[in-house]
């Protein structure tokens, strides 16, 4: 029986071009037809950086191309969106939204602002391009504008003056949101230079000011800074500018496999103040919020994998009836290696964009899996986070009340879904033996033993559990 496990959701009859759209070498040659100076630039390299793939609706594919000039060697790195719908009104409804935007052309990137690729009937976007997001054209356009009126807060004092600013993409979630690290150099009457570094985050309106930290104020006293600096918020533009955290990401400090106790001990200290501070925040999430985000968790496993189905529901059941509601903190709510800096003594949490009111665990288990699974999702050593987990979590429980880590199991095993969820979206490699090792470890988990999570924290997470091959004509048959 031949294994087709990772080809098994392009045989989905609404998309008869996804098989084409999946493979980042085919759709190279597409790319290089949309080229607007083929004789001076060359497509070098393509890679398909995430799928966001809705059964009977849409599909999403963000690509990443390299381009090289003839003449100079000058290279440049674009950003793509492929879009798929379901119902073709939709994606020529989305066109049309695109035309209003208008066709400003870009001279330095040779390729248009957007497309259409009759043959595949494939919309494709360009970077900053996003119907959603209008501000994202607006700031890339005019840099200067947007920090040259906010000088002061950029650099501290009124009379330093912009001398260059650059913009550099960082993420971008079509339709959603994008994130940009910026680059600004002043000078004073003086003469003396200086740069900063900031990120500029744009959503789309509707979602903007939700969530901290717009929403963050300090404690009183001590205030709290664990969080870094808003420079500018807009909520109406969707539009925030934060200072750059200082230091060094966790992640790094895991790569180099440098992550000691030391630091496992102030990053659990900061964790444990930031739950235990008087942090305003303007939402709350409670079990039935999460519900939401479960379903959706539910449905791209089910995407990866169609004979998960069944197990996913049952693991996603358990958790909601052993789940019980009784502390809500301040909680980051996305909390990983590379949202954690170190920098002489300080610890400092970045993307608070999901920060609410919620139980603690959320974000104590988000980051021991992440930390336990960096293998998976970062290609980490394993043994070295795993240890780095378990004195982070050894040091946080013994800092906060015992009656907060009742919830623990529950959301740890949520957090492994989510955590499988990314590792297909991503198309991580081997995606397909981890989100099955991950979806059965969570099934398997005893959520009313919580002596049983040290056990979890020491147990190896090397592949080494065989997962069915599926054809295509099993998972038209097990799919939901």
């Amino acid at each position: 029986m031949k294994n087709t496990t990772a080809l098994f959701y392009l045989d989905d009859p609404l998309f008869p071009s996804l098989a084409v759209a999946v493979d980042a070498q085919r759709m190279a040659r597409y790319f290089e037809g949309l080229l607007s100076a083929p004789g001076e630039w060359r497509l070098t390299a393509c890679r398909l950086e995430r799928l966001r793939y809705r059964r009977a609706t849409r599909c999403i594919l963000h690509y990443e191309i390299n381009l090289r000039r003839h003449a100079d060697g000058a290279e440049q790195v674009v950003w793509l969106m492929a879009y798929l719908y379901a119902d073709q009104k939709k994606l020529r409804s989305r066109q049309r939204r695109l035309d209003m935007l208008g066709a400003a052309h870009d001279e330095q990137i040779p390729m248009p602002r957007y497309a259409f690729l009759d043959e595949l009937a494939i919309l494709v976007t360009r970077f900053p391009t996003d119907h959603a997001l209008p501000a994202l054209c607006k700031i890339t356009a005019d840099l200067p504008g947007l920090f040259g009126s906010r000088c002061a807060a950029v650099f501290g004092a009124e009379e330093w003056r912009m001398l260059d600013m650059s913009l550099e993409p960082v993420r971008w979630r079509a339709g959603l949101s994008a994130v940009m690290r910026a680059r600004v150099r002043g000078e004073q009457q003086s003469g003396e230079q200086a740069e900063r570094r900031f990120y500029v985050k744009v959503y789309a309106p509707a979602s903007a000011g939700l969530v901290a930290p717009p929403g963050y104020a300090p404690a009183p006293a001590p205030p709290f800074k664990k969080v870094v600096d808003t420079v500018f918020h807009d909520a109406i533009g969707g539009i925030e500018i934060q200072r750059a955290a200082t230091g060094t990401p966790l992640l790094s400090l895991l790569m180099q496999q440098c992550a000691d106790h030391g630091e496992a001990v102030r990053l659990a200290t900061a964790l444990a103040d930031w739950h235990l501070s008087d942090a305003i925040l303007k939402r709350r999430l409670s079990l039935i919020d999460l519900t939401a985000a479960m379903e959706r968790v539910a449905h791209t496993l089910s995407a990866a994998l169609p004979y998960l189905h069944d197990t996913v529901a049952a693991t996603l059941n358990r958790i909601r009836q052993t789940w019980t509601e009784s502390v809500f903190v301040p909680a980051h709510l996305d909390l990983k290696p590379d949202h954690i800096f170190f920098a002489a003594g300080d610890v400092t949490f970045i993307d608070l964009e999901s920060a609410a009111n919620a139980d603690p665990m959320l974000d104590l288990a988000h980051l021991l899996a992440r930390l336990h699974y960096a293998q998976a999702l970062y290609q980490v050593p394993d043994r070295h986070a795993r240890q780095f987990a378990a004195h982070v979590y050894e040091s946080y429980r013994g800092q906060v009340p015992r009656g907060w880590l009742g919830n623990l199991l529950c959301c740890y095993a949520w957090s492994l879904l989510q955590i499988a969820a990314n590792v297909f979206e991503h198309q991580r490699p081997g995606w397909a033996a981890w989100v099955y090792q991950l979806a059965h470890t969570a099934a398997a988990m005893d959520l009313a033993n919580p002596n049983a999570f040290t056990r979890l924290l020491e147990a190896e997470t090397e592949l080494h559990t065989p997962y069915p091959p599926l054809t295509n004509r099993l998972a038209m048959e097990i799919r939901p």
